[in-house]
């Protein structure tokens, strides 16, 4: 009877671990296909990138993690900032972050506003899907912040997407939300500028 008991329970021991087995390379299958998945996205992203015009108004900036050149706008302006939040937080003159040019590979901009916040704008990759992303936000490198949007756009004058933007209790899409560089204090019309003006005379 002993030997069989054994026999029993070495059989219900090789069984368990062959359903752990199996579970984890379940697992491991999922994890290697989520991966995939990523790395699809990245590469169709990276494929379809957007870059900019070069203009008098730009200067070449390093990236100090990869030594490559960016090209950018010193300064840029934003405006369609709606609510108080948004015009106070969004709206108006970013400058280069001095000494952090660059903040994910991309061109990574402050804002002071009017009582002396510091407000950052600066690309990441979205943690779902590794989806290119600019922020608006306190601190670099969150990537949801107070605004954001999902794009290929390599340099936020650019951006043709909406941006989502936190309206005290939920994300929403706003309408006007836009940058625009700025050349000697002129600044250069932006992508979108010609519907702002349509939808302000609307407005009206």
């Amino acid at each position: 009877l002993n030997t069989h008991a054994v026999a029993a329970s070495a059989s219900a021991t090789a069984r368990e671990k062959a359903e752990q087995a199996q579970v984890s390379a379940r697992a491991a299958r999922l994890v290697a296909e989520e991966k995939a998945a990523t790395a699809a996205a990245t590469e169709l992203a990276a494929s379809i990138i957007e870059e900019p015009e070069e203009t008098s108004g730009m200067i070449e900036v390093s990236d100090p993690i990869t030594n490559n050149k960016i090209r950018c706008y010193h300064s840029i302006r934003c405006s369609g900032g709606t609510g108080i939040f948004q015009r106070h937080n969004f709206e108006g003159l970013w400058a280069l972050s001095k000494g952090e040019e660059v903040s994910g590979g991309h061109a990574h901009y402050e804002h002071r506003t009017p009582n002396g916040q510091v407000v950052h704008l600066f690309h990441v990759n979205s943690a779902y899907g590794g989806a290119p992303r600019w922020v608006i936000g306190p601190v670099p490198g969150n990537e949801n912040g107070w605004g954001f949007v999902d794009t290929a756009a390599t340099h936020p004058e650019i951006i043709q997407e909406k941006w989502m933007v936190w309206m005290e209790t939920s994300w929403e899409e706003s309408r006007r939300l836009l940058f625009r560089g700025v050349v000697d204090g002129a600044e250069e019309w932006a992508v979108g500028d010609e519907d702002e003006e349509e939808e302000e005379d609307d407005d009206e």
